[in-house]
């Protein structure tokens, strides 16, 4: 492996690493609707899409930091007006949820996301739960 491969490498590594937190933190705006405007206008949506239908088209990678997109997915849908309910419903089709609810290493969180679609109400409550416990660890 020469330097130039070596330097690829680290800067798609470093890349992924930077999506995951952009995404971690988008995320955790999301939690506030007041976030919400700004998240879609800057292309949060459509950015944690493309993450979740890089998997469903190409399998899991591992490295692939993908559950801080899903997670983002969830709060909005959850916290979200209709209209972001619906633009994530337009973005993210139930096939592909189904095709990737099953997978060993996402199928649980997508199932978060499944939930969310059925039943927004009981996903924000749950969200605040799981916040609650981690702010009193």
């Amino acid at each position: 492996m020469n330097e130039d491969e070596i330097e690829d490498q680290g800067s798609e590594h470093i890349d992924e690493n930077d999506a995951n937190l952009a995404m971690s933190s988008l995320a955790l705006l999301a939690l506030n609707e007041d976030n919400h405007k700004a998240i879609i206008d800057g292309n949060g949506i459509k950015s944690a899409v493309e993450r979740i239908i890089q998997v469903a088209q190409h399998g899991y990678t591992p490295g692939l930091q993908i559950m801080s997109s899903i997670d983002l997915l969830v709060h909005l849908f959850a916290f979200g007006s209709n209209n972001t309910k619906q633009l994530i419903q337009n973005s993210l089709s139930p096939e592909i949820l189904d095709q990737l609810k099953d997978n060993q290493y996402i199928g649980n969180e997508i199932q978060k996301l499944i939930n969310a679609y059925s039943n927004s109400q009981a996903a924000k409550e749950l969200i605040k739960i799981r916040r609650l416990n981690e702010m009193n660890k």
